[in-house]
């Protein structure tokens, strides 16, 4: 069993936890749905502290660089760009459950 800190840091470096994987404040006595307290006040601790846990960070120019390099590799590798990348998320606006999840509307 791993044990954390005060900041909900674990021993694995830079993985930090709050909330209900934590036990709690109230361990293995908490009342179902009475997490609120642990999520707030535990969670708030565990985020600070995960956000500073890479500090400092170096200052990187933004950009899309990494496009072209990639594109330049594939060029020299000899692959096309004629595959187009999957939709990983449907579109939700035209999400119909009647059709895409087999209800059907009830005859009055």
């Amino acid at each position: 069993m791993s044990e954390i800190n005060g900041d909900g840091a674990t021993c694995v470096e830079g993985l930090y936890c709050a909330g209900e994987v934590t036990g709690g404040i109230h361990g293995r006595n908490r009342l179902m749905g009475n997490a609120l307290l642990d999520i707030i006040s535990f969670g708030r601790r565990a985020g600070k502290a995960a956000a500073n846990c890479g500090l400092p960070l170096k200052k990187v120019r933004g950009g899309v660089g990494h496009v072209h390099d990639l594109q330049r590799e594939m060029t020299r590798a000899g692959l096309t760009g004629d595959i187009k990348a999957p939709v990983l998320y449907p579109d939700y606006g035209k999400f119909d459950l009647r059709e895409h999840a087999g209800l059907q509307e009830q005859q009055l």
